[in-house]
Protein backbone atom coordinates (compact mmCIF):
# COMPACT_ATOMS: atom_id res chain seq x y z
CA UNK A 1 0.00 0.00 0.00
CA UNK A 2 1.22 3.50 -0.78
CA UNK A 3 2.57 5.53 2.11
CA UNK A 4 0.23 8.33 1.04
CA UNK A 5 -3.00 6.38 1.27
CA UNK A 6 -3.91 7.75 4.71
CA UNK A 7 -3.94 11.34 3.45
CA UNK A 8 -7.19 12.83 2.22
CA UNK A 9 -7.46 12.28 -1.51
CA UNK A 10 -10.85 13.90 -2.09
CA UNK A 11 -9.62 17.39 -1.22
CA UNK A 12 -6.63 16.90 -3.55
CA UNK A 13 -8.88 15.77 -6.40
CA UNK A 14 -11.11 18.79 -5.83
CA UNK A 15 -8.03 21.01 -5.87
CA UNK A 16 -7.20 19.75 -9.36
CA UNK A 17 -10.79 20.24 -10.51
CA UNK A 18 -10.78 23.83 -9.26
CA UNK A 19 -7.52 24.73 -11.00
CA UNK A 20 -7.70 22.75 -14.23
CA UNK A 21 -10.49 23.06 -16.83
CA UNK A 22 -9.54 19.73 -18.42
CA UNK A 23 -8.10 16.60 -16.85
CA UNK A 24 -6.80 13.24 -17.98
CA UNK A 25 -7.77 10.16 -15.95
CA UNK A 26 -6.11 6.80 -16.41
CA UNK A 27 -6.46 3.47 -14.66
CA UNK A 28 -2.91 2.31 -14.06
CA UNK A 29 -1.87 -1.01 -15.57
CA UNK A 30 0.61 -3.32 -13.89
CA UNK A 31 3.48 -1.90 -15.98
CA UNK A 32 2.41 1.63 -15.06
CA UNK A 33 3.16 1.01 -11.39
CA UNK A 34 5.42 -2.04 -10.96
CA UNK A 35 8.44 -0.23 -12.35
CA UNK A 36 8.48 1.71 -9.06
CA UNK A 37 8.61 -1.45 -6.94
CA UNK A 38 11.14 -3.53 -8.85
CA UNK A 39 12.59 -6.47 -6.89
CA UNK A 40 10.99 -5.21 -3.67
CA UNK A 41 7.52 -6.03 -4.96
CA UNK A 42 5.77 -8.46 -2.62
CA UNK A 43 4.52 -10.58 -5.52
CA UNK A 44 7.08 -13.42 -5.52
CA UNK A 45 6.28 -14.31 -9.13
CA UNK A 46 7.29 -10.80 -10.14
CA UNK A 47 10.37 -10.79 -7.94
CA UNK A 48 11.65 -14.07 -9.35
CA UNK A 49 11.59 -12.79 -12.92
CA UNK A 50 14.46 -10.86 -14.50
CA UNK A 51 13.56 -7.24 -15.02
CA UNK A 52 12.57 -6.83 -18.65
CA UNK A 53 10.34 -3.80 -18.15
CA UNK A 54 12.34 -0.60 -18.61
CA UNK A 55 9.30 1.61 -18.16
CA UNK A 56 9.92 4.41 -15.65
CA UNK A 57 6.57 6.11 -15.59
CA UNK A 58 2.98 5.65 -16.75
CA UNK A 59 2.10 4.94 -20.36
CA UNK A 60 0.19 7.78 -22.00
CA UNK A 61 -2.17 6.27 -24.60
CA UNK A 62 -3.34 7.92 -27.77
CA UNK A 63 -6.72 8.88 -26.29
CA UNK A 64 -5.02 11.18 -23.76
CA UNK A 65 -3.03 13.02 -26.44
CA UNK A 66 -6.04 14.48 -28.22
CA UNK A 67 -7.22 18.11 -28.25
CA UNK A 68 -3.68 19.41 -27.60
CA UNK A 69 -3.91 18.37 -23.95
CA UNK A 70 -0.25 17.38 -24.12
CA UNK A 71 2.25 19.06 -26.47
CA UNK A 72 3.46 17.42 -29.68
CA UNK A 73 6.60 15.30 -29.69
CA UNK A 74 9.70 16.04 -31.76
CA UNK A 75 13.29 14.81 -31.93
CA UNK A 76 14.78 18.27 -31.77
CA UNK A 77 16.40 17.53 -28.39
CA UNK A 78 17.97 14.18 -29.26
CA UNK A 79 20.29 12.88 -31.95
CA UNK A 80 18.58 9.47 -32.08
CA UNK A 81 16.14 9.32 -34.97
CA UNK A 82 13.77 6.94 -33.21
CA UNK A 83 13.38 9.05 -30.05
CA UNK A 84 10.70 11.74 -30.03
CA UNK A 85 9.96 13.68 -26.88
CA UNK A 86 8.97 16.91 -25.19
CA UNK A 87 9.43 18.39 -21.73
CA UNK A 88 6.57 19.39 -19.47
CA UNK A 89 6.36 20.81 -15.97
CA UNK A 90 4.46 18.62 -13.52
CA UNK A 91 3.24 19.58 -10.07
CA UNK A 92 2.49 16.65 -7.74
CA UNK A 93 -0.30 17.97 -5.57
CA UNK A 94 0.04 15.43 -2.75
CA UNK A 95 3.64 16.39 -1.93
CA UNK A 96 3.97 19.80 -3.60
CA UNK A 97 6.92 18.53 -5.64
CA UNK A 98 7.60 20.18 -9.01
CA UNK A 99 9.32 18.09 -11.69
CA UNK A 100 10.61 18.68 -15.19
CA UNK A 101 9.02 15.57 -16.68
CA UNK A 102 9.36 14.09 -20.13
CA UNK A 103 6.88 12.66 -22.63
CA UNK A 104 8.90 10.25 -24.75
CA UNK A 105 8.48 7.65 -27.47
CA UNK A 106 11.51 5.39 -27.93
CA UNK A 107 10.13 3.14 -30.64
CA UNK A 108 9.13 3.45 -34.26
CA UNK A 109 7.25 0.16 -34.25
CA UNK A 110 3.94 1.99 -34.28
CA UNK A 111 4.95 4.05 -37.29
CA UNK A 112 2.79 3.45 -40.33
CA UNK A 113 4.19 3.12 -43.82
CA UNK A 114 5.07 6.52 -45.20
CA UNK A 115 4.53 8.23 -41.86
CA UNK A 116 7.58 10.24 -40.85
CA UNK A 117 6.12 12.80 -38.48
CA UNK A 118 6.13 11.38 -34.96
CA UNK A 119 5.01 14.75 -33.61
CA UNK A 120 1.43 13.95 -34.51
CA UNK A 121 -0.92 13.87 -31.55
CA UNK A 122 -1.70 10.23 -32.26
CA UNK A 123 1.78 9.19 -31.12
CA UNK A 124 1.70 7.09 -27.96
CA UNK A 125 4.35 7.72 -25.33
CA UNK A 126 5.42 7.41 -21.71
CA UNK A 127 5.62 10.00 -18.98
CA UNK A 128 9.04 9.82 -17.29
CA UNK A 129 10.83 12.00 -14.80
CA UNK A 130 8.06 11.40 -12.25
CA UNK A 131 8.37 10.88 -8.48
CA UNK A 132 8.96 7.16 -7.96
CA UNK A 133 7.48 7.22 -4.48
CA UNK A 134 4.10 8.27 -5.89
CA UNK A 135 3.82 4.94 -7.71
CA UNK A 136 5.64 2.63 -5.29
CA UNK A 137 3.57 0.12 -3.37
CA UNK A 138 0.19 1.04 -4.84
CA UNK A 139 -2.37 -1.69 -5.49
CA UNK A 140 -3.56 -2.94 -8.89
CA UNK A 141 -6.04 -0.77 -10.81
CA UNK A 142 -4.98 2.45 -9.09
CA UNK A 143 -5.59 5.85 -10.68
CA UNK A 144 -3.54 8.60 -12.29
CA UNK A 145 -4.96 12.10 -12.72
CA UNK A 146 -3.32 14.97 -14.61
CA UNK A 147 -4.95 18.38 -14.93
CA UNK A 148 -3.75 20.97 -17.46
CA UNK A 149 -3.30 24.38 -15.78
CA UNK A 150 -2.29 27.37 -17.88
CA UNK A 151 -1.46 30.86 -16.66
CA UNK A 152 0.91 33.69 -17.54
CA UNK A 153 3.94 31.61 -16.56
CA UNK A 154 3.01 28.77 -18.90
CA UNK A 155 1.46 25.30 -18.66
CA UNK A 156 1.80 23.05 -15.63
CA UNK A 157 0.25 19.61 -15.24
CA UNK A 158 -1.21 19.02 -11.78
CA UNK A 159 -0.72 15.31 -11.12
CA UNK A 160 -2.10 12.91 -8.53
CA UNK A 161 -1.92 9.15 -7.98
CA UNK A 162 -4.84 7.55 -6.12
CA UNK A 163 -4.14 4.12 -4.66
CA UNK A 164 -7.07 1.77 -5.32
CA UNK A 165 -6.60 0.65 -1.70
CA UNK A 166 -7.82 4.15 -0.81
CA UNK A 167 -11.49 3.22 -0.95
CA UNK A 168 -12.71 6.76 -0.30
CA UNK A 169 -10.59 8.31 -3.03
CA UNK A 170 -11.27 5.57 -5.58
CA UNK A 171 -15.02 5.71 -4.97
CA UNK A 172 -14.97 9.49 -5.35
CA UNK A 173 -13.26 9.24 -8.75
CA UNK A 174 -15.61 6.54 -10.03
CA UNK A 175 -18.70 8.39 -8.77
CA UNK A 176 -17.79 11.95 -9.78
CA UNK A 177 -16.85 11.01 -13.34
CA UNK A 178 -19.30 8.09 -13.68
CA UNK A 179 -16.59 5.60 -14.64
CA UNK A 180 -17.85 2.10 -15.40
CA UNK A 181 -16.06 -1.21 -14.90
CA UNK A 182 -14.67 -1.14 -18.47
CA UNK A 183 -13.00 2.26 -18.04
CA UNK A 184 -9.33 2.64 -18.98
CA UNK A 185 -8.65 6.30 -19.75
CA UNK A 186 -10.35 9.50 -20.83
CA UNK A 187 -9.90 13.25 -21.27
CA UNK A 188 -12.59 15.06 -19.28
CA UNK A 189 -13.89 18.60 -19.57
CA UNK A 190 -14.41 19.47 -15.89
CA UNK A 191 -17.26 21.94 -16.45
CA UNK A 192 -19.27 19.45 -18.49
CA UNK A 193 -18.46 16.55 -16.19
CA UNK A 194 -19.97 18.16 -13.09
CA UNK A 195 -22.90 19.82 -14.85
CA UNK A 196 -26.33 18.28 -14.05
CA UNK A 197 -27.70 16.03 -16.77
CA UNK A 198 -31.15 16.42 -18.30
CA UNK A 199 -32.80 14.07 -15.81
CA UNK A 200 -31.29 16.01 -12.89
CA UNK A 201 -32.43 19.35 -14.30
CA UNK A 202 -35.96 17.98 -14.71
CA UNK A 203 -35.99 16.81 -11.09
CA UNK A 204 -34.74 20.22 -9.92
CA UNK A 205 -37.80 21.79 -11.59
CA UNK A 206 -39.98 19.17 -9.93
CA UNK A 207 -38.52 20.02 -6.52
CA UNK A 208 -39.04 23.76 -7.02
CA UNK A 209 -42.64 23.23 -8.09
CA UNK A 210 -43.29 21.00 -5.08
CA UNK A 211 -41.81 23.60 -2.72
CA UNK A 212 -43.93 26.37 -4.21
CA UNK A 213 -47.11 24.29 -4.03
CA UNK A 214 -46.50 22.86 -0.57
CA UNK A 215 -46.14 19.29 -1.90
CA UNK A 216 -42.56 18.58 -0.86
CA UNK A 217 -43.62 15.99 1.73
CA UNK A 218 -45.67 14.05 -0.80
CA UNK A 219 -42.85 14.26 -3.35
CA UNK A 220 -40.43 12.90 -0.75
CA UNK A 221 -42.83 10.03 -0.10
CA UNK A 222 -43.04 9.36 -3.83
CA UNK A 223 -39.24 9.21 -3.96
CA UNK A 224 -39.06 6.40 -1.40
CA UNK A 225 -36.03 4.21 -1.86
CA UNK A 226 -36.73 0.84 -3.50
CA UNK A 227 -35.89 -2.25 -1.49
CA UNK A 228 -32.61 -4.00 -2.27
CA UNK A 229 -34.32 -6.90 -4.04
CA UNK A 230 -36.38 -4.47 -6.14
CA UNK A 231 -33.32 -2.47 -7.17
CA UNK A 232 -31.45 -5.67 -8.03
CA UNK A 233 -34.38 -6.86 -10.15
CA UNK A 234 -34.46 -3.54 -12.01
CA UNK A 235 -30.75 -3.86 -12.82
CA UNK A 236 -31.14 -7.47 -13.97
CA UNK A 237 -34.08 -6.54 -16.18
CA UNK A 238 -32.14 -3.71 -17.80
CA UNK A 239 -29.19 -6.01 -18.46
CA UNK A 240 -31.39 -8.67 -20.04
CA UNK A 241 -33.26 -6.11 -22.12
CA UNK A 242 -30.10 -4.71 -23.68
CA UNK A 243 -28.23 -8.02 -24.02
CA UNK A 244 -28.49 -10.26 -27.02
CA UNK A 245 -27.05 -13.73 -27.50
CA UNK A 246 -26.32 -14.26 -31.17
CA UNK A 247 -29.28 -15.43 -33.25
CA UNK A 248 -31.26 -16.70 -30.28
CA UNK A 249 -32.50 -13.25 -29.38
CA UNK A 250 -32.53 -11.74 -25.92
CA UNK A 251 -31.64 -14.02 -23.01
CA UNK A 252 -34.69 -14.77 -20.89
CA UNK A 253 -32.78 -15.15 -17.64
CA UNK A 254 -29.34 -15.17 -16.03
CA UNK A 255 -28.61 -18.86 -16.50
CA UNK A 256 -24.80 -18.93 -16.09
CA UNK A 257 -24.50 -21.95 -18.40
CA UNK A 258 -26.01 -19.92 -21.24
CA UNK A 259 -24.08 -16.70 -20.67
CA UNK A 260 -20.71 -16.62 -22.42
CA UNK A 261 -19.13 -14.62 -19.60
CA UNK A 262 -21.28 -14.86 -16.46
CA UNK A 263 -18.68 -13.10 -14.31
CA UNK A 264 -18.54 -10.13 -16.65
CA UNK A 265 -22.33 -10.02 -16.57
CA UNK A 266 -22.28 -9.96 -12.76
CA UNK A 267 -19.79 -7.10 -12.77
CA UNK A 268 -21.80 -5.07 -15.29
CA UNK A 269 -25.07 -5.61 -13.46
CA UNK A 270 -23.76 -4.85 -9.97
CA UNK A 271 -20.98 -2.32 -10.55
CA UNK A 272 -22.42 -0.44 -13.52
CA UNK A 273 -26.16 -0.78 -14.01
CA UNK A 274 -27.35 -1.14 -10.43
CA UNK A 275 -24.90 1.44 -9.14
CA UNK A 276 -26.18 3.96 -11.69
CA UNK A 277 -29.78 3.23 -10.67
CA UNK A 278 -28.79 3.48 -7.02
CA UNK A 279 -27.26 6.91 -7.52
CA UNK A 280 -30.35 8.14 -9.37
CA UNK A 281 -32.65 6.99 -6.57
CA UNK A 282 -30.25 8.39 -3.94
CA UNK A 283 -30.25 11.84 -5.54
CA UNK A 284 -34.04 11.95 -5.71
CA UNK A 285 -34.71 10.48 -2.27
CA UNK A 286 -32.18 12.47 -0.24
CA UNK A 287 -32.69 15.74 -2.13
CA UNK A 288 -36.43 15.62 -1.42
CA UNK A 289 -35.82 14.59 2.19
CA UNK A 290 -33.33 17.41 2.78
CA UNK A 291 -35.66 20.05 1.32
CA UNK A 292 -38.51 18.66 3.42
CA UNK A 293 -36.36 19.09 6.54
CA UNK A 294 -35.27 22.63 5.54
CA UNK A 295 -38.66 23.96 4.46
CA UNK A 296 -39.95 24.28 8.04
CA UNK A 297 -43.48 23.55 6.88
CA UNK A 298 -43.74 26.85 5.00
CA UNK A 299 -45.05 27.16 1.45
CA UNK A 300 -42.79 28.25 -0.11
CA UNK A 301 -40.03 28.59 2.51
CA UNK A 302 -38.12 31.86 2.66
CA UNK A 303 -34.34 32.06 2.86
CA UNK A 304 -34.39 32.88 6.56
CA UNK A 305 -36.40 29.73 7.27
CA UNK A 306 -34.03 27.53 5.26
CA UNK A 307 -30.96 28.94 7.06
CA UNK A 308 -32.62 28.66 10.48
CA UNK A 309 -33.69 25.07 9.90
CA UNK A 310 -30.23 24.18 8.59
CA UNK A 311 -28.49 25.50 11.71
CA UNK A 312 -30.97 24.31 14.35
CA UNK A 313 -31.48 20.87 12.80
CA UNK A 314 -27.94 20.26 11.61
CA UNK A 315 -27.41 17.19 13.81
CA UNK A 316 -30.60 15.60 12.53
CA UNK A 317 -29.74 16.50 8.94
CA UNK A 318 -26.29 15.01 9.33
CA UNK A 319 -27.63 11.74 10.72
CA UNK A 320 -30.73 11.33 8.56
CA UNK A 321 -29.26 12.51 5.27
CA UNK A 322 -25.46 12.37 5.20
CA UNK A 323 -24.83 9.38 7.45
CA UNK A 324 -27.85 7.50 6.15
CA UNK A 325 -26.78 8.00 2.53
CA UNK A 326 -23.25 6.81 3.29
CA UNK A 327 -24.40 3.72 5.19
CA UNK A 328 -26.90 2.82 2.48
CA UNK A 329 -24.19 3.06 -0.18
CA UNK A 330 -21.82 0.81 1.79
CA UNK A 331 -24.41 -1.86 2.55
CA UNK A 332 -25.89 -1.94 -0.96
CA UNK A 333 -22.92 -3.32 -2.89
CA UNK A 334 -22.39 -6.54 -0.93
CA UNK A 335 -26.04 -7.48 -0.65
CA UNK A 336 -26.80 -6.68 -4.29
CA UNK A 337 -23.89 -8.86 -5.44
CA UNK A 338 -25.36 -11.71 -3.41
CA UNK A 339 -28.78 -11.20 -5.02
CA UNK A 340 -27.33 -11.33 -8.54
CA UNK A 341 -25.36 -14.52 -7.84
CA UNK A 342 -28.48 -16.04 -6.27
CA UNK A 343 -30.38 -15.26 -9.46
CA UNK A 344 -27.71 -17.05 -11.51
CA UNK A 345 -27.76 -20.11 -9.26
CA UNK A 346 -31.55 -20.23 -9.45
CA UNK A 347 -31.75 -19.70 -13.20
CA UNK A 348 -29.09 -22.38 -13.72
CA UNK A 349 -30.97 -24.97 -11.66
CA UNK A 350 -28.08 -25.24 -9.19
CA UNK A 351 -29.04 -26.52 -5.71
CA UNK A 352 -28.05 -24.24 -2.82
CA UNK A 353 -29.07 -22.86 0.53
CA UNK A 354 -28.21 -19.34 1.61
CA UNK A 355 -27.27 -17.67 4.86
CA UNK A 356 -27.34 -20.85 6.96
CA UNK A 357 -25.28 -21.04 10.15
CA UNK A 358 -22.23 -23.28 10.29
CA UNK A 359 -21.13 -22.91 13.87
CA UNK A 360 -20.66 -19.17 14.38
CA UNK A 361 -20.32 -18.49 10.63
CA UNK A 362 -23.09 -17.80 8.13
CA UNK A 363 -21.68 -18.10 4.58
CA UNK A 364 -23.59 -16.67 1.66
CA UNK A 365 -24.24 -20.01 -0.07
CA UNK A 366 -23.84 -23.69 0.79
CA UNK A 367 -23.94 -26.10 -2.15
CA UNK A 368 -25.84 -28.34 -2.53
CA UNK A 369 -27.44 -28.06 0.96
CA UNK A 370 -26.81 -27.63 4.65
CA UNK A 371 -27.91 -31.23 5.20
CA UNK A 372 -25.19 -32.53 2.87
CA UNK A 373 -22.62 -30.22 4.44
CA UNK A 374 -23.41 -31.51 7.93
CA UNK A 375 -23.38 -35.19 6.94
CA UNK A 376 -20.65 -36.71 9.19
CA UNK A 377 -19.92 -39.44 6.63
CA UNK A 378 -19.43 -37.23 3.58
CA UNK A 379 -16.21 -36.57 1.70
CA UNK A 380 -14.73 -33.08 1.45
CA UNK A 381 -15.81 -32.71 -2.20
CA UNK A 382 -19.45 -33.53 -1.43
CA UNK A 383 -20.19 -29.90 -0.45
CA UNK A 384 -18.71 -26.47 -1.02
CA UNK A 385 -19.03 -22.95 0.31
CA UNK A 386 -19.51 -19.93 -1.95
CA UNK A 387 -18.90 -16.62 -0.19
CA UNK A 388 -19.03 -13.21 -1.83
CA UNK A 389 -17.14 -9.98 -1.26
CA UNK A 390 -17.56 -7.11 -3.71
CA UNK A 391 -14.36 -5.55 -2.36
CA UNK A 392 -11.91 -7.82 -0.59
CA UNK A 393 -9.29 -5.62 1.08
CA UNK A 394 -8.70 -7.47 4.37
CA UNK A 395 -12.32 -8.67 4.52
CA UNK A 396 -11.44 -12.01 2.97
CA UNK A 397 -10.02 -13.08 6.33
CA UNK A 398 -13.57 -13.05 7.69
CA UNK A 399 -14.26 -16.29 5.80
CA UNK A 400 -11.16 -18.20 6.90
CA UNK A 401 -13.07 -20.52 9.24
CA UNK A 402 -15.62 -21.45 6.56
CA UNK A 403 -13.34 -23.86 4.67
CA UNK A 404 -12.41 -26.30 7.41
CA UNK A 405 -14.71 -29.06 6.18
CA UNK A 406 -15.12 -28.19 2.47
CA UNK A 407 -13.61 -26.13 -0.33
CA UNK A 408 -14.23 -22.42 -0.08
CA UNK A 409 -14.83 -20.33 -3.21
CA UNK A 410 -14.70 -16.57 -2.74
CA UNK A 411 -16.41 -14.62 -5.51
CA UNK A 412 -15.44 -10.99 -6.11
CA UNK A 413 -15.37 -8.22 -8.72
CA UNK A 414 -12.45 -6.48 -7.01
CA UNK A 415 -9.56 -5.45 -9.29
CA UNK A 416 -7.18 -4.27 -6.59
CA UNK A 417 -5.98 -7.52 -4.99
CA UNK A 418 -2.21 -7.96 -4.94
CA UNK A 419 -0.37 -11.13 -5.88
CA UNK A 420 0.89 -11.48 -2.31
CA UNK A 421 -2.67 -11.48 -0.98
CA UNK A 422 -3.74 -14.04 -3.57
CA UNK A 423 -0.90 -16.31 -2.50
CA UNK A 424 -1.91 -15.90 1.14
CA UNK A 425 -5.40 -17.03 0.16
CA UNK A 426 -3.93 -20.05 -1.61
CA UNK A 427 -2.06 -21.01 1.52
CA UNK A 428 -5.40 -20.90 3.35
CA UNK A 429 -7.08 -23.07 0.67
CA UNK A 430 -9.29 -20.28 -0.65
CA UNK A 431 -10.22 -20.26 -4.33
CA UNK A 432 -10.91 -16.85 -5.85
CA UNK A 433 -13.68 -16.60 -8.44
CA UNK A 434 -13.41 -13.50 -10.62
CA UNK A 435 -15.01 -12.04 -13.79
CA UNK A 436 -13.59 -13.37 -17.04
CA UNK A 437 -12.16 -10.05 -18.19
CA UNK A 438 -10.29 -9.58 -14.91
CA UNK A 439 -8.53 -12.96 -14.92
CA UNK A 440 -5.80 -12.05 -17.44
CA UNK A 441 -6.24 -8.30 -17.40
CA UNK A 442 -3.23 -5.97 -17.62
CA UNK A 443 -4.73 -4.11 -14.66
CA UNK A 444 -4.96 -7.02 -12.19
CA UNK A 445 -2.60 -9.59 -10.66
CA UNK A 446 -4.93 -12.60 -10.96
CA UNK A 447 -3.10 -14.21 -13.88
CA UNK A 448 -0.84 -17.16 -13.15
CA UNK A 449 -2.31 -18.04 -9.75
CA UNK A 450 -3.63 -21.60 -9.53
CA UNK A 451 -6.27 -20.68 -6.95
CA UNK A 452 -7.93 -18.08 -9.22
CA UNK A 453 -10.68 -19.17 -11.60
CA UNK A 454 -13.35 -17.31 -13.54
CA UNK A 455 -17.06 -17.50 -12.88
CA UNK A 456 -17.38 -19.36 -16.17
CA UNK A 457 -14.88 -21.97 -14.90
CA UNK A 458 -16.76 -22.17 -11.62
CA UNK A 459 -20.12 -22.88 -13.24
CA UNK A 460 -19.08 -24.91 -16.27
CA UNK A 461 -16.20 -26.92 -14.84
CA UNK A 462 -16.24 -27.01 -11.06
CA UNK A 463 -20.00 -27.30 -10.56
CA UNK A 464 -20.37 -29.84 -13.33
CA UNK A 465 -17.70 -31.93 -11.60
CA UNK A 466 -19.64 -31.64 -8.35
CA UNK A 467 -22.86 -32.58 -10.11
CA UNK A 468 -21.41 -36.01 -10.88
CA UNK A 469 -20.51 -36.42 -7.20
CA UNK A 470 -23.96 -35.31 -6.06
CA UNK A 471 -25.78 -37.61 -8.46
CA UNK A 472 -23.68 -40.54 -7.27
CA UNK A 473 -24.75 -39.66 -3.72
CA UNK A 474 -28.41 -39.79 -4.74
CA UNK A 475 -28.89 -36.01 -4.60
CA UNK A 476 -31.35 -34.71 -7.17
CA UNK A 477 -29.63 -32.22 -9.47
CA UNK A 478 -31.14 -30.72 -12.60
CA UNK A 479 -28.74 -28.18 -14.04
CA UNK A 480 -30.21 -26.17 -16.89
CA UNK A 481 -27.08 -26.51 -19.00
CA UNK A 482 -28.32 -28.47 -21.98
Amino acid sequence: MSVFVTESSISLIEQILQNCPKIAIKKLSNNDRKWADGPKNNDQKWADKPKTNHQNGPYIPIDLREDSFFPDLSNATTSAEHIYDCRIQTYWVRTGEVKRSRLVNYSNKGKKSGQENHSKKSTECHLTGVPKKEFAGIAPASWFLAGRHEDASGVTYHCLVIDSADEEGSTYIETTFELDSAFECRLIDVEHAIRPDVASRDFIKELLQALAAGRIESLWAACAFPKSAELAALAQTEFLRKSETGNSGKPRNLNPFKLECPGDALMEISRDIEYRLFRQHSARHYSAKLLHMLSGGKTPPDLATVVTELVTKFDDIYKEVMVSAGQRAKSRAGYSFELHVKRMLTDGGIPFQEQRFIGNQRPDFILPSLKTYKDPNRDRDDALILSLKTLLRERWKQVLSENKASDLYLGTVDESITGATIEEMRENRIYLVVPEKLKDSAYTEYSGHENVITFRDFFRTELRRRRTIWLNKGIKVQFKDS
